[in-house]
């Protein structure tokens, strides 16, 4: 039951990180090169700020409609564990979030540091599974990946910071935020309106989209030339 759960809110955002990190690297490696490191500090910025932009309406879509996804590409049964699929994603988001933290490590090559790191975050996730899932059962293993993720994400750029420091504009982080908060109230009423799952799924989904999009444009964090690029 886990592991077709975990699958499921897992692959919505791994595609996200896999978009935006395939030409990253290679651009943050050369702008560090060629522009500095002020620069590349800069390109690391505006890429995190466009993945959480991107990826975490995922997240909070997920919880809002983590049921109904369950029922759409598994059996039924499986729905019982549907609960954990926000936890799954959040966690996803946050290891996304860890690899444009991770970027000084790579380009300093400390790739031994950054092994360090990652092993001790993967002891720490064995010995939470050890204590809670005897306890909590299957739900356990994915808030321990979700605190794992978490501990990584407050790590790394705290080692990493010594060759490139990471930051996000506050500004841009209280826009999105506030679309957030929109499209969450637009899903929690669009989740009373049918009793068919799909119908209920689909209104979420395209609505919810509609509304965190708009919210940015009327906010200015995105303009209409940015947005096209993301829907075309």
């Amino acid at each position: 039951m886990y592991a077709i759960n975990h699958d499921i809110a897992d692959a919505s955002v791994r595609l996200i990180i896999m978009t935006l990190m395939l030409s990253g690297y290679t651009a943050v490696t050369e702008c560090y090169e060629k522009a500095g490191r002020e620069a590349a500090e800069r390109l690391v910025s505006t890429l995190s700020r466009m993945y959480i932009l991107l990826a975490l309406p995922i997240v909070v879509g997920t919880y809002f409609t983590q049921h109904d996804l369950v029922l759409l590409v598994a059996d039924p049964k499986y729905a019982e564990g549907a609960d954990i699929l926000f936890w799954v994603s959040f966690g996803v988001f946050l290891l996304g979030l860890a690899q444009y933290q991770d970027l000084g490590l790579h380009i300093a090559r400390k790739s031994g540091l950054l092994a360090s790191i990652v092993t001790g975050s993967a002891c720490l996730n064995i010995i939470l599974n050890l204590l809670l899932v005897p306890v909590l059962g299957f739900r356990a293993s994915a808030y321990n990946a979700f605190i794992t993720f978490a501990v990584l994400s407050i790590i790394i750029p705290i080692f990493s910071r010594r060759w490139l420091a990471w930051s996000i504009p506050w500004t841009s982080l209280a826009k999105i935020a506030a679309a957030l908060a929109g499209m969450a109230v637009v899903a929690a009423l669009l989740g009373r309106t049918s009793e068919i799952p799909y119908i209920r799924l689909a209104l979420q989904t395209s609505v919810g989209a509609a509304t965190y999009f708009g919210l940015l444009l009327l906010m200015g964090e995105l303009n209409w030339r940015t947005f096209m690029k993301l829907t075309i």
